[in-house]
């Protein structure tokens, strides 16, 4: 089922995230920010699927399963209709069913109201969360559970930058948040080989991090007060 759900990466690496997946420590959680139509979600469900029954480990893929314009017409192209506004998620329930006992599903927007366990995670999956505010806002929520020297954190626009040179400065710096937190903190975290010509970045996480002490920077709503195009305050 998977070669035939639109993607916009998940597939591209999906022998990344089967192996991981199939190889993450049991008793543990995987998280996905971004589900999208659900081509990411089903690589890493596969990959946990191929192992022994009682790894007691779940995906939780969080997303606001409406679909915009843009996605609608991606989507489109790879054969599968909708139109903007639709809600997804009985769509990627359909596609998913076979791993269904793997899969929990969050529906919302990413932000304040989020909420995660506290339950260890093992992957992290971030194709959610390309600008600031966000970013850091899941940061919070899920970095407490990351396992040092064990969780594997998978950035799908850490190096979308390098792509948009084009861009002005201001947005230039939004979208090398992801990228500029890893780099910024080289001790924390060891990248892993495996992605060529993408914008993914994937690295374990080494611990070392006080993610409840993070600042947060400017959220949407205060720079539009403010009138500025600065991260911080």
């Amino acid at each position: 089922m998977s070669q035939v759900i639109p993607e916009m990466g998940g597939r591209r690496i999906g022998a990344f995230l089967r192996d991981w997946a199939k190889h993450a420590p049991a008793n543990t959680q995987i998280v996905e920010l971004g589900t999208w139509l659900g081509a990411g979600t089903s690589q890493m469900a596969a990959g946990l699927q191929s192992r022994a029954d009682d790894h007691n480990i779940r995906i939780h893929t969080f997303d606001s399963f409406t679909i915009s314009a843009s996605s609608a017409e991606k989507a489109r192209k790879q054969g599968v209709e909708f139109n903007e506004g639709d809600d997804t998620l009985p769509w990627v329930r359909e596609a998913l069913k076979s791993y269904e006992p793997l899969v929990e599903y969050h529906k919302g927007m990413l932000d304040e109201q989020t909420v995660w366990n506290g339950e260890p995670v093992s992957l992290y999956v971030d194709d959610a969360t390309k600008y600031p505010y966000p970013f850091y806002l899941c940061l919070k929520k899920f970095g407490p559970s990351w396992i040092p020297g064990k969780t594997i954190v998978v950035l799908m626009d850490a190096l979308i930058y390098l792509k948009k040179k084009d861009l002005p400065a201001k947005n230039i710096a939004d979208l090398r948040i992801q990228h500029d937190f890893v780099t910024e903190r080289p001790s924390s975290f060891t990248q892993v080989e495996g992605f060529q010509d993408t914008s993914v970045a994937a690295y374990r996480y080494e611990g070392g991090i006080d993610f409840d002490a993070l600042k947060m920077p400017l959220s949407p709503n205060q720079r539009r007060e403010l009138k500025t195009s600065r991260i911080w305050a």
